[in-house]
């Protein structure tokens, strides 16, 4: 259900006030800089995971959208994001270790498919008893195994998880393509053939190609970015302050620009350039930070299993936005979340265990 908030500009204001006193406290400084560490990957999903889960308050749960502006428009980004530092990853642990086929897929694809099924069951046996929603046997099933053709956020048991069908076709794909050997052709190949498989698949896409095209570079290019720093320790270090101050201050003005004018139901292929050189400005921005942000690593942590829960809980279990001020709802919501969160990892290492 959607929600009225009186005042939204107010009320985002006092939120944006709480967020910066959190992400203040939060602050240490990083033993690393210049680096595209673990921890500042874990800071970045941090960043997009949030920054999904404002859009998608204040562009589809409230009614009026000056709630959480302007923290509401980087979604699109905030994807980027979760798909660059995918690529990243794979190719880094692939670079580090090697994995046949078989122990890749039973390695990744459980890391998706188990709080996949976990949450999916969860929502549908609440949905069923509680809101008497019955989705069908052919839904059910299709959902079960990752394959989300519609993202009707008002319809379907949880309309984000379009993004499970395109991360689990690039995790299939990865270790059939890639090479350590040639790692920046094999991120070339894997655009390639995404791009080719989307024209084909076109016709049972209609619903949610335009997403996939939005995001069609952003996994290649994390595989390409580990390719260029591997075997580097750090990019460099900026050490005279000035230099510093000016360069963060250029990155933040450039990546508020980018934001605001985000070309956002422009063509795609533009809209799809914009929010790719933002979210390069962004990891060059938590590359060059001298600080970490502990709040943002710790939800970048939970980032995933965030981006399984958040919408359906919002819109159609909503107990927060009823009876809080809406900054006070969001701050709870975001509690909530990790500790569902936790609570899902938790489950996830004793599965673990079993399997």
């Amino acid at each position: 259900m959607q929600v009225t908030i009186a005042d939204p500009v107010s009320q985002t204001y006092i939120f944006i006030v709480v967020l910066l006193v959190a992400l203040v406290i939060s602050i240490h400084k990083r033993i690393s800089v210049g680096s595209l560490t673990i921890g500042t990957t874990q800071e970045l999903k941090g960043f997009a995971i949030l920054a999904v889960i404002f859009a998608h308050i204040g562009y589809y749960l409230a009614i009026d959208h000056q709630f959480l502006f302007p923290l509401s428009i980087l979604a699109g980004v905030g994807v980027d994001l979760f798909l660059f530092m995918s690529g990243f990853g794979l190719a880094m642990s692939v670079f580090s270790r090697d994995l046949s086929v078989w122990q890749f897929y039973r390695r990744r694809l459980k890391k998706i498919y188990v709080p996949l099924w976990i949450t999916l069951s969860c929502f549908f046996v609440l949905d069923y008893f509680l809101l008497h929603i019955n989705y069908g046997l052919s839904y059910v099933t299709s959902s079960m195994l990752g394959w989300f053709p519609h993202a009707n956020i008002y319809t379907d048991v949880n309309s984000p998880l379009w993004y499970i069908s395109l991360i689990v076709f690039y995790y299939l794909l990865f270790p059939l393509i890639f090479s350590k050997r040639y790692p920046l052709v094999s991120a070339l190949g894997i655009c390639a053939v995404t791009y080719a498989t989307l024209i084909w698949a076109s016709p049972v896409l209609g619903e949610v190609i335009h997403l996939y095209q939005l995001h069609l570079v952003a996994f290649p290019l994390g595989i390409a970015a580990a390719a260029l720093i591997r075997g580097r320790d750090s990019l460099g270090v900026i050490k005279n302050n000035y230099l510093y101050y000016t360069i963060i201050a250029a990155l933040l003005g450039a990546i508020g620009y980018l934001a605001i004018y985000s070309n956002v139901g422009a063509d795609y292929l533009l809209a799809e350039s914009t929010s790719i050189v933002t979210m390069l400005l962004i990891v060059i921005l938590f590359v060059v930070k001298r600080t970490e942000l502990r709040l943002l690593y710790l939800f970048g942590l939970f980032s995933f299993e965030l981006y399984l829960v958040h919408w359906p809980l919002m819109y159609r279990y909503d107990v927060f936005f009823k009876w809080l001020p809406a900054w006070m709802a969001v701050v709870a919501y975001l509690v909530l979340f990790l500790g569902v969160g936790k609570v899902l990892q938790i489950l996830m290492k004793k599965i673990d265990t079993v399997i």
